[in-house]
């Protein structure tokens, strides 16, 4: 990451990031530093949204859900500000996709014909081989941000994939990206990939980045990118808890990221005093 983040806030569970964000908003709009119309928060779930604007509400601030999404819905919003439709790939496009290799691919809810913007690709429950090359494919693009065929098969050799030949990973990978661009579909990964390739920027006063240890590869360039546009920037997280590992998540990203500010909080209440201290 070559931009600098004002302040980074390092901390276990329980410590209190979320608290410390809402209290170092409150101090920039009470001396005016910021507007509330020009804060942009990022979380990778929904859960992680949930949680910061429930904080801020607590704390008076009363911020617009509008202003606080996961990475997937701002990339898609900024899509559909410039194009007159961003079509997500369905689950019946991906059963009919799969189908043609033999492959099953069942959707986690069988009324939802669209994928649901904020929720997670990679905690689709079913084991039919069609869901697991499509969380592989997601996450290999979330860990190589545009991969050739050389980092494709590096990936499929990291991830000791078994259930399928090397040489049919590969070419069903190539096939499905062909597959998104000849349908003018978007996946999940898709639209993060538009969103940078077209400098689709966020703007405004204070950028706010939750879970920091929970993003990848490409969510960090374009979160990058994102920041060269913001006076002031907050970014969180705890380096020992990187739990989207499995999706393609790095918790480096946090511990290189270069700050103005690196803020520690030691103390958690929330874990019990035995945890806390191998955290």
């Amino acid at each position: 990451m070559r931009n600098i983040i004002k302040y980074k806030v390092f901390g276990p569970p329980g410590t209190g990031k979320t608290t410390w964000i809402v209290h170092k908003i409150n101090e920039l709009l009470t001396e005016n530093k910021i507007r509330k119309d020009r804060i942009a928060a990022i979380s990778l779930t929904k859960a992680t949204k949930w949680a910061l604007l429930e904080k801020l509400f607590k704390e008076g601030i009363d911020l617009q859900e509008e202003s606080v999404r996961t990475m997937h819905s701002w990339a898609y919003k900024l899509l559909c500000a410039t194009y007159k439709t961003v079509p997500l790939v369905s689950c019946i496009d991906l059963a009919s996709f799969f189908s043609q290799y033999k492959m099953n691919y069942v959707c986690s809810n069988k009324e939802l014909e669209t994928l649901d913007l904020e929720e997670n690709p990679f905690l689709i429950e079913q084991e039919d081989i069609g869901n697991l090359l499509y969380q592989s494919f997601n996450k290999l693009r979330l860990k190589y941000p545009f991969p050739d065929e050389s980092k494709v098969r590096a990936f499929f050799k990291e991830e000791d994939i078994t259930y399928i030949s090397e040489n049919t990973f590969v070419k069903i990978y190539f096939d499905y990206m062909e597959f998104l661009e000849e349908k003018k579909l978007f996946d999940f990964t898709s639209l993060l990939e538009k969103a940078l390739e077209n400098e689709m920027m966020l703007a405004g006063d204070l950028l706010v980045i939750d879970e920091f240890q929970d993003f990848g590869a490409l969510h960090n360039l374009l979160i990058d990118k994102w920041l060269e546009h913001f006076r002031y920037s907050i970014a969180a997280g705890d380096d020992d808890q990187a739990i989207f590992e499995f999706a393609g998540s790095n918790a480096k990203f946090l511990i290189e990221a270069k700050s103005e500010q690196s803020i520690v909080l030691p103390k958690s209440y929330r874990l019990p005093l035995d945890i806390h201290k191998e955290a």
